[in-house]
């Protein structure tokens, strides 16, 4: 669990952000000669499809799926890591944030690195009972109605966010980040920071901006 400071992440005078936004410039073209563009008129037009037209490079192979815990009973982990084994999933063996990570299961929404890092990185963070019916199904099901801030699943989530503001808050923000990150990027995107104290302090904000698509910057 971090700090309480970590609520305010954004403020903290130890790390300071520059937002570098891309610019777009654009390309002039060469003018013409008269003779290319007459012979251009007579010339049949010919349409090309692009590579990433093609039905090959649309049909790439899922991404392996990568479980990361947290906020979950100890005696459900054997369990949750047999049956993620079989549906053809791997799960996390970090104690911090797993930068391979594709989701977080959680029994309730918290502020621990491995959650706020999640949510920088717009990943799905779910509740448990996502495994027990994907084991039961055979196969990873659809995350939609196990995630956590998702009004389709809120007949595994009600009890805990009824009971605890904080919890609501949470799942809230999971939701929404990852919806950010899937259209327009992650959390930190483009910023550069630098952070000041020691590395033992510093790292689990180095790791979250870095999984929210940050870059850390040396000091001096």
């Amino acid at each position: 669990m971090l700090p309480d400071q970590i609520e305010h992440l954004m403020n903290l005078k130890c790390v300071c952000f520059q937002n570098y936004n891309s610019q777009k410039v654009a390309a002039q073209e060469a003018p013409v000669p008269a003779e290319q563009e007459k012979e251009n008129r007579k010339a049949p037009s010919v349409t090309f499809s692009s590579p990433s037209d093609s039905p090959a490079s649309k049909s790439e192979p899922p991404k392996r799926r990568v479980f990361m815990v947290t906020g979950v009973q100890e005696q459900d982990l054997d369990h949750m890591n047999m049956v993620v084994t079989n549906l053809g999933g791997r799960m996390s063996k970090l104690k911090h944030f797993d930068p391979e990570a594709t989701h977080l299961v959680t029994s309730s929404p918290s502020r621990s690195e491995k959650l706020l890092a999640s949510m920088a990185a717009g990943l799905w963070v779910i509740h448990p009972q996502y495994l027990l019916h994907s084991s039961k199904a055979g196969r990873f099901l659809p995350e939609e109605g196990f995630e956590w801030g998702n009004s389709s699943a809120i007949q595994h989530t009600h009890s805990v966010l009824v009971a605890c503001q904080r919890a609501r808050e949470m799942a809230t923000a999971c939701h929404k980040w990852r919806l950010k990150a899937a259209f327009h990027g992650c959390a930190f995107k483009n910023f550069k920071a630098m952070l000041l104290g020691a590395p033992v302090k510093t790292a689990a904000f180095e790791r979250m901006i870095i999984a929210g698509g940050g870059e850390v910057v040396p000091f001096g």
